[in-house]
């Protein structure tokens, strides 16, 4: 599942295992897949039952470095 969260506002991930918010934890860059997109792997945190997950999330890519 791929969030482009420039244009939408998603609601907190739900915890499979026990149903509360996730709480957002850190990012990390993954590789770019076309010239103007880059995908991030965002990484959630369980504050009931210490479970992490993640989701991909789809980022503009800025000006060429």
């Amino acid at each position: 599942m791929l969030l482009d969260l420039k244009t939408q506002i998603a609601k907190p991930l739900q915890c499979p295992d026990c149903n509360s918010d996730m709480e957002f934890l850190m990012s990390k860059r993954t590789k770019r897949v076309f010239v103007s997109t880059i995908l991030e792997r965002k990484f959630f945190l369980c504050p009931n039952c210490r479970r992490v997950s993640y989701e991909f999330v789809a980022m503009q890519a800025g000006p060429a470095d």
